[in-house]
């Protein structure tokens, strides 16, 4: 079982829905979830386009003032296999660790994206998660045996509804975001914008919640959440 997820790792690897073009982007933000945790967070991102249709990133993110040091990691491909209509397989590695509880996830998910409208995107797969409990091993990436594994849907849909000068902003439905992947109950939604200073560089920013434990009409306020940082294109 381990294998497996190695060998993807090393070939395949990603994070989340990221823009076209090689870039290195840095961010700050702040994740509340009431009764649970309080965190900032810093990631830093990269991507290569190594050929006109394919694609490698990474991502890493470390906690302060909850969880302190490592949050996770990832590592993923992207490969164009449909210009007309931007349709692209993805598939992730990635790895998720809360300090203070000693308790990690590892993830290997794949997806098709695609844009069969103008400014719209949508996203399909599935993931096979692997909890750790071992408060010794919870760290380790390679650690696929579980007590509680299990598959899970990812969904993304993404229109950008204003793009006027060097100004930009979406609207996003997803479960998966950079290096965190919810569960399919957890429904998010976030908006996203970036102002572009010149050829290379733009300012980026996100804000986002959901609602969780949606029963009938039932239903409670997820975790929050903001970043702002830049990207760097090259």
């Amino acid at each position: 079982m381990k294998l497996l997820p190695l060998l993807m790792t090393i070939l395949l690897a990603g994070a989340g829905f990221a823009s076209t073009g090689s870039y290195q982007a840095s961010t700050v933000g702040f994740r509340h979830e009431r009764g649970v945790e309080s965190r900032m967070v810093v990631t830093v991102l990269a991507r290569q386009d190594l050929l006109p249709w394919l694609a490698l990133d990474a991502g890493v993110g470390l906690n302060m003032f909850g969880h302190d040091g490592l949050a996770g990691y990832g590592l993923g491909a992207e490969a164009e296999i449909l210009p007309l209509v931007r349709l692209r397989v993805r598939a992730a590695v990635q790895h998720d660790q809360w300090n203070d509880w000693r308790i990690g996830e590892n993830r290997v998910l794949g997806m098709l994206a695609a844009e069969p409208l103008d400014r719209f995107e949508l996203g399909a797969g599935m993931a096979w998660r692997a909890p750790v409990y071992d408060p010794k091993r919870y760290a380790s990436p390679l650690e696929w045996q579980s007590d509680a594994p299990e598959w899970n849907l990812v969904y993304h849909l993404g229109w950008r509804f204003l793009e006027t000068g060097p100004f930009v902003a979406s609207a996003v439905l997803s479960n998966l975001d950079d290096l965190r992947l919810q569960t399919p109950h957890h429904i998010s939604f976030r908006a996203e914008g970036s102002w572009r200073l010149d050829q290379n560089w733009q300012v980026v920013a996100s804000c986002g919640t959901g609602v969780k434990g949606l029963s009938g009409l039932l239903f409670s306020v997820s975790e929050v959440s903001a970043n702002a940082g830049v990207r760097h294109a090259f």
